[in-house]
Formats: C-alpha cells, sequence, structure tokens
C-alpha cells in the first residue's frame, strides 16, 4: 500500500510503497521507510460509503444497518466502527444513527396487508388500492 510522508521541516511531499520512495522525478530504492525523526506519515481518511441519510462515513466513523429486503434491524442496530473492509451494500442499508434507521423502517417497512387496509377503509374498491401501490419485485 502506498503512503504519503511530509518532511517535518520543509514541507515536501514524498510518497513510498515496498521500499521505493519518490519525489517528483526523482526515484529512491531505500528498503525501509522513510525515518518519523524527519517524515511524518500523512493519514488521508476518504469517504468509504454514503450513508441512507446521506451522512459520508469515514474510517473510525460509527453506523448501525439493516436487513435491505426485510427491513429487519441487524443486530439490534448494533453501532459498529467503520473500516477499510468490505462493504455488503447488496445485503444491508447503512445509517449514520439508530434513529436515523428506525425512522427510514418506519416509513418503509410493508406493515399492512391490502385486506388489512379493505377493513381500515372499507369505501376503498380493491381495484382502486392495486392501481396505487406499486407492486414488488
Amino acid at each position: 500500500m502506498e503512503k504519503k510522508f511530509k518532511h517535518r521541516k520543509t514541507g515536501e511531499i514524498i510518497t513510498y510503497k515496498d521500499g521505493v520512495i519518490k519525489s517528483g522525478t526523482f526515484v529512491l530504492d531505500m528498503g525501509c521507510e522513510p525515518s518519523s525523526e524527519y517524515w511524518e506519515e500523512i493519514i488521508e481518511n476518504h469517504i468509504l460509503f454514503l450513508t441512507e441519510d446521506n451522512i459520508a462515513i469515514r474510517q473510525g466513523d460509527e453506523y448501525c444497518c439493516i436487513h435491505k429486503n426485510t427491513f429487519e434491524p441487524y443486530e439490534d442496530l448494533k453501532m459498529f466502527t467503520a473500516n477499510s473492509g468490505v462493504v455488503l451494500k447488496d445485503e444491508f442499508l447503512f445509517f449514520s444513527t439508530k434513529e436515523a434507521a428506525r425512522e427510514y423502517i418506519l416509513w418503509n417497512k410493508p406493515l399492512l396487508s391490502l385486506k388489512e387496509i379493505s377493513s381500515i377503509y372499507p369505501g376503498i374498491i380493491k381495484h382502486t388500492i392495486f392501481h396505487l401501490i406499486k407492486p414488488k419485485d
């Protein structure tokens, strides 16, 4: 993995990978990392993913998730700490807070059958209900 370092006095930026240091067009095969006495590693904290509530998650941030198909909370909405590992976007929906996940479930999880809706609103003709809802794939 390539790392970036900044010189403590001059501010010069170099890259390091597999024992090789690069600075502009200059390449030096040292076989070891730059000395921490002179060089400070630059830690870049890239966005790993966006949550459903549109929050950028970076390494070290906390998030929780629900199952994408069932809207069921994963491990009772346990908060996880993000790392650079695999994110299972096909299986889960991610949220920055438990409250955001609960609100999403409330607004999106199917709760009533057509029969239940028909019993609550007996005046609604069944074919009208079918036209109002979109079928699931």
